[in-house]
């Protein structure tokens, strides 16, 4: 276990984790990952990639076996995680939280979208509904990949305003009709609700919200549509059909020769193409399904991306159409090197943890959680 001596000088965030907890098994938070090793599926080579490339950034913070040296309790386990292997260990924390006077810090960076409500807790999510959040909640983008600096030199190349935008998506958006009728059954609670409050009607798979975007982008001669919707997802060894780098490749030179990039839900209310496409400095065409933006308290989105509410999919070509002829050349170019600075101020790995770590003293600040005095 490396840990961070209470002796040195406190300006990063220490979280205690008991060196017991290591022994347990299922994939421990990511967050953990720069002190007890990398644990990404080699199936999932692009994140595993990402993170070592661009590694959480130790100097935001560190853990500890000392609980008087400690600011706050970190679950060494994601709540899914936890979950399936360990039903016990939240109750656990949470004791050890409440006994100590410490803040609990909880990774909820799985495709869990449960509402968390625990008292001096802060919880680190992916996505989750607007509808349904807790005022502790830690909204943060899937770990992806710099694109540009992988595939593309590094260097942003700004393109040209066209009278007629371009969009691309390339990806997952073909359901098979065994899939269709298992995601419907599953979601019927949630769409009949859906007839009381709309909102509800997000709750589904995304891949419902793709098939309908791309119809109605395909179909508009007001925009020029590059798309390309695969039968299975492409960013895993062990459902991508084909070489696996050859879909990447396609992925991000197919992104990279559009304005903009379409970024609709998967799975979860979440998706990882934001990233992907800001990295790239296009511009995100951002299903809106009730989504928390992550970041949201300090990126403006109105700076680099449009956001299309998903209940007017069937008007998304006008709306990006107007959207578009109303920008100015320089707007529409600024617009590119604000997606891209907003990616690599928040959204890549490295620099996500200062964003987690101003966002976790805040609530503890709030919450009047006990806190080291800075040395």
């Amino acid at each position: 276990m490396v840990e961070i001596m209470a002796t040195e000088p406190h300006d990063r965030l220490l979280f205690y984790v008991d060196p017991a907890w290591q022994k347990l098994p299922g994939p421990y938070s990511l967050l953990l990952y720069p002190f007890w090793g990398d644990q990404s599926s080699a199936s999932s080579p692009f994140r595993k990639m990402a993170l070592e490339s661009y590694p959480l950034d130790m100097m935001q913070y560190g853990i500890t076996a000392d609980l008087d040296a400690a600011d706050a309790v970190l679950m060494p386990f994601s709540d899914e995680i936890a979950a399936r292997y360990h039903p016990t260990l939240l109750a656990e924390c949470q004791e050890l939280s409440r006994t100590s006077g410490l803040h609990l810090v909880i990774d909820g960076m799985g495709h869990l979208e449960t509402p968390f409500r625990l008292p001096n807790a802060s919880i680190i999510r992916y996505g989750g509904y607007r509808f349904e959040t807790g005022p502790s909640e830690i909204h943060v983008t899937p770990f992806a990949d710099d694109l540009l600096e992988r595939y593309k030199g590094g260097t942003l190349t700004v393109r040209p305003k066209q009278d007629r935008p371009s969009i691309s998506f390339v990806g997952w958006a073909h359901l098979t009709p065994s899939l269709r009728a298992k995601s419907i059954i599953k979601e019927l609670p949630d769409r009949l609700h859906g007839f009381i409050d709309s909102r509800y009607r997000t709750k589904k798979k995304g891949l419902f919200f793709r098939e309908r975007a791309l119809r109605a982008l395909n179909a508009s001669p007001l925009v020029d549509a590059k798309t390309i919707a695969r039968p299975t997802y492409s960013g895993s060894i062990k459902t991508v059909v084909g070489d696996i780098e050859t879909a990447r490749r396609e992925f991000v030179d197919t992104m990279f020769d559009c304005d903009y990039g379409l970024e609709v839900r998967g799975n979860s209310n979440v998706s990882t193409r934001l990233s992907e496409i800001t990295g790239l400095g296009r511009i995100p065409v951002i299903i809106d399904t009730q989504r928390n933006l992550p970041f949201g308290d300090e990126l403006d989105y109105c700076d680099f991306s449009l956001v299309v509410d998903f209940r007017t999919l069937d008007k998304l070509p006008r709306i990006l159409h107007d959207f578009h002829a109303n920008l100015s050349d320089a707007q529409f170019a600024q617009m590119q090197r604000n997606a891209r600075d907003a990616y690599v101020s928040h959204m890549r790995p490295d620099a996500v943890m200062s964003y987690v770590v101003r966002r976790i003293r805040q609530n503890m600040d709030r919450l009047g959680s006990t806190r080291r005095i800075a040395r």
